[in-house]
């Protein structure tokens, strides 16, 4: 596990509000097309993302 997969991670939990949430996607989305995710990591952060939105 990366430390940018990691930190991901703990920007996600960290999100409290739909905006912050929002800019979370965008930005893993900027960073899986630039190649710091695989398409597995980008998946998993992408279900964690959701879970959290359907939990708030």
């Amino acid at each position: 596990m990366t430390d940018e997969y990691k930190s991901a991670i703990k920007r996600i939990n960290k999100a409290s509000t739909e905006d912050e949430l929002l800019r979370v996607e965008k930005s893993l989305a900027r960073l899986y097309g630039n190649g710091v995710f695989s398409e597995s990591e980008y998946r998993k952060l992408d279900a964690l993302l959701l879970a959290k939105w359907m939990r708030d």
